[in-house]
């Protein structure tokens, strides 16, 4: 008997603190008199790469899309204190929600956990919350990787969103193990209703949408625009390159005045840009010279997490590793059930021309046996492919059952009648005395070889395929029960 429990309506875990309501009307007039001071700096994120820059308490950073849509991954430090003190995702989820409005604010991390910046205008904010619960502006996820990328497709790559953020602040002395998880702008994202995971949607933003924050601190911040474009591909696939595009960076002083910030900027703020703009000299300090940081700097690591054996950095000893090793390995058999396709494709071309009234003189020559029934039935196999992937994708039991379902009788069926078939041409080969001319016997031959005998060799790869489809769908279907029964215990 399936067992129930009492309801209970939700309780909104942490009450909001103080520190985290700000006055809207207050920070609508330090944005404003941010406007209306003049540029301090600005910068080109190109497509698929990331760019640092540095930002004073007060200041305003305006980030744009100057060509189309595209979702971008933000880091942020304590530009005094880099190591120590850093953006921290998770409470700024708990302390205003799974994705950012105007007026939240972004945390650091413990033990100091105050304002980092405060976000003040989404050209976005329309958008809201839409049927499936999608919504803009997520500090849920994390940031695509190369990590997952090898989880999910069992290749190589660099080039992704931490890849991009890691390179970009080795100017600033910091590593790998220094980039953390991002604000993931113009991004839309939501949890599935029915399964509770993140999914994303095309983001909705276009060609001149921003979004606007101030620095409650002085910052170092990073931005990644995401090799995935407009996020509406799902990670580990391929992405076309129109996909992507750059975004743009513009900063505002905190003062209407500029000469104010400018002598500020000649005492040593580590900006060449800025310097630039403002007609000062530039100081060639980096994060790593600066005397107050109060440490000094390692060089960067290559990684943070231990390697394995097979020089993967991560445990490959976890359910969801299985998981993914897997689904990497179902569509390697579907792979090879496309060749195996192929190959028959060939076979039955005479007679598909034949029955098209088509005329091709060197596939007549060939003489290719007329075709069995049970050849163009095991073709029809080849569309349960599709099921298979959708299910390895969606993570759905019920249609990886019916693609093993499909597979044990469309695929399995055919080959075995071909066995059956042609067992007697088999034996008969096999106990043929030697020197016998095959023109003498009754074994069927073409080109000079046994037709049953070729069809063996068809079959027993074509079984191969099959079997491993079979049992590696069915690993996946006791993977995501396991799963799901876990869920149910918690």
């Amino acid at each position: 008997m399936k067992r129930t429990f009492e309801y209970h309506p939700p309780t909104i875990c942490y009450d909001k603190p103080a520190a985290a309501i700000v006055s809207e009307a207050e920070y609508d007039a330090k944005r404003l008199r941010a406007l209306a001071g003049s540029k301090v700096s600005e910068l080109i994120v190109p497509k698929k790469s990331a760019r640092t820059w540095t930002m004073r308490a007060g200041e305003l950073c305006r980030v744009s899309l100057p060509e189309g849509s595209q979702v971008g991954d933000l880091n942020l430090w304590n530009l005094a204190n880099p190591r120590q003190e850093r953006f921290y995702s998770g409470k700024t989820r708990q302390i205003h929600s799974t994705h950012l409005k105007t007026y939240d604010r972004l945390w650091s991390c413990f033990p100091y956990l105050r304002p980092m910046a405060t976000f003040v205008r989404d050209s976005l904010e329309d958008y809201g919350i839409d049927r499936d619960g999608g919504s803009l502006h997520d500090v849920a996820g994390t940031r695509c990787d190369d990590y997952i990328y090898k989880l999910i497709t069992g290749e190589d790559r660099v080039g992704s969103c931490h890849s991009y953020l890691t390179e970009a602040v080795k100017e600033h002395g910091l590593g790998e193990q220094d980039v953390h998880d991002t604000w993931n702008i113009f991004m839309c994202t939501g949890f599935t209703r029915d399964t509770q995971q993140y999914f994303c949607k095309p983001s909705p933003a276009r060609k001149g949408d921003h979004i606007e924050f101030l620095a409650e601190m002085d910052l170092l911040v990073a931005l990644s625009a995401c090799p995935q474009g407009d996020v509406s591909i799902q990670v580990g696939q391929k992405v076309p390159d129109e996909k992507c595009f750059p975004m743009k960076v513009e900063e505002k002083p905190s003062e209407p005045t500029v000469g104010r910030y400018c002598s500020r900027l000649a005492a040593g703020h580590p900006n060449p840009i800025r310097a630039q703009k403002c007609g000062v000299e530039s100081t060639t300090e980096t994060l790593a010279d600066r005397a107050d940081l109060g440490e000094k700097y390692r060089p960067p690591l290559t990684s943070h997490l231990p390697p394995t054996n097979d020089g993967f950095p991560w445990r490959t000893d976890g359910p969801g590793y299985r998981r993914a090793l897997n689904k990497s390995r179902l569509k390697y058999c579907i792979f090879f059930h496309y060749l195996l396709f192929f190959v028959m494709l060939v076979k039955l071309s005479a007679d598909i021309l034949d029955r098209l009234d088509i005329f091709i003189l060197e596939i007549e020559e060939l003489q290719i046996p007329a075709p069995l029934w049970w050849e163009y039935f095991w073709c029809l196999s080849v569309f349960l492919s599709f099921v298979g992937l959708a299910a390895a994708r969606g993570n759905r039991v019920n249609d990886m059952k019916k693609y093993m379902v499909g597979i044990s009788t469309v695929a399995f069926v055919p080959l075995l009648y071909c066995i059956f078939y042609y067992l007697n041409d088999v034996l008969e080969y096999l106990n043929l005395e030697e020197g016998t001319d095959l023109d003498d016997t009754d074994i069927f031959v073409w080109q000079g070889y046994p037709y049953g005998l070729l069809w063996y060799g068809f079959v027993l790869m074509a079984f191969q395929v099959h079997f491993f489809s079979l049992f590696f769908a069915w690993n996946l279907i006791k993977a995501w029960r396991a799963r799901g029964s876990l869920k149910k215990a918690q």
